[in-house]
């Protein structure tokens, strides 16, 4: 986790899905994808996607410890994953390839970007912003 990603593995590995195929996708039942909500739990607790799973971490370095966990709780599954901005996601999607995920798909943009476009009541909650507001509601 410590190491540095490459732009070139993260044009290999970031495979994104556009806001407008992530909201089909919510809107359908589907018991083969998960989606995946790669913020820590504390941001998870202010606001998340309906049917969201948390990442189960406190913060980012506790992800490489998730690996397994993941691999296990989501095999054979398609996995929807989803941070605040879309940053994160992009070095999560190096590290999964590397786990041995091929199955994985990222929110293009982030909730940042869903929430400025649509405000469809997919979004529960607040959003945990990065200064001395905390949390903004959506």
């Amino acid at each position: 986790l410590g190491r540095i990603v490459t732009e070139a593995e993260v044009k290999r590995a970031n495979k994104e899905i556009s806001i407008d195929q992530f909201k089909d996708i919510l809107e359908k039942e589907d018991k083969n994808r998960v989606v995946l909500d790669m913020r820590n739990d504390y941001e998870w607790r202010l606001g998340h996607f309906k049917g969201a799973v948390p990442s189960g971490t406190v913060n980012f370095r506790e992800v490489k410890a998730q690996m397994e966990e993941y691999k296990k709780k989501f095999k054979g599954k398609k996995v929807l994953m989803y941070c605040t901005g879309g940053i994160r996601c992009e070095k999560l999607s190096v590290m999964l390839e590397q786990k041995g995920f091929d199955n994985v798909y990222a929110l293009e943009g982030g909730v940042v970007k869903y929430t400025n476009l649509i405000n469809d009541g997919a979004w529960l909650g607040n959003l945990y912003t990065f200064d001395g507001r905390v949390s903004t509601h959506i």
